[in-house]
């Protein structure tokens, strides 16, 4: 008994979180990487977003929808859809970067893996491009799907919603896009322990 109650209380499984994330940052063009990702914190009910009101007067238009969003006021203010593999395998990411606006210079969105670096970079100003690409990955690598807005945010809102895929399975960034995730109550290890006593023998038969 006593070595089940000193037991690490557990935390949720992996398996039931989201692989997705929400968050602005910084590319490093020498590095290739992603150099910084700051989580937006602000949930509309449908958007995610650095505060509640849009322009932010620190970040400017950074926003996160389902289907797309509006990076910030400059390069180092770009948007993060950031996915975390659950699994090893050869990831194939299909999408679509649109930008519809004729007015400003257009957005720069890169797939960029925490592995193997940028996998795709292209330039849309007043229309759309194919984004197509495969990485491998193994469990826990980051896959970061960054926008921002070349020199000035102005007329930057942007559609791209990519899906990956591996082995079958899929994940669609509109169709997985969510709030906060609720909170995963797991019971104690004394709560455990008096439900195991609960369903043995001495408590459901009387000699």
């Amino acid at each position: 008994m006593a070595k089940f109650i000193a037991g690490v209380e557990g935390t949720a499984p992996a398996a039931d979180e989201s692989p997705w994330r929400y968050g602005y940052g910084a590319f490093d063009d020498k590095a290739g990487r992603v150099f910084t990702f700051n989580s937006l914190t602000h949930w509309t009910g449908s958007a995610w977003q650095t505060g509640p009101k849009l322009p932010d007067a620190t970040h400017g238009w950074v926003v996160l929808m389902a289907e797309g969003g509006h990076p910030g006021r400059n390069p180092d203010h770009a948007v993060i859809r950031r996915w975390i593999a659950p699994r090893d395998g050869e990831v194939a990411i299909t999408g679509l970067l649109r930008h519809p606006a004729k007015d400003g210079d257009g957005v720069r969105g890169r797939i960029v893996s925490s592995r193997s670096g940028v996998v795709g970079e292209w330039k849309v100003h007043n229309g759309q491009r194919e984004t197509a690409a495969r990485v491998r990955v193994e469990k826990g690598d980051t896959i970061d799907f960054v926008v921002d807005c070349v020199t000035a945010e102005g007329f930057d809102s942007f559609f791209w919603s990519p899906t990956l895929r591996i082995d079958g399975a899929t994940w669609d960034a509109a169709r997985d896009f969510s709030g906060p995730a609720a909170p995963v109550v797991r019971a104690s290890r004394w709560e455990q322990l008096a439900q195991v006593l609960l369903l043995g023998n001495e408590f459901a038969f009387v000699d």
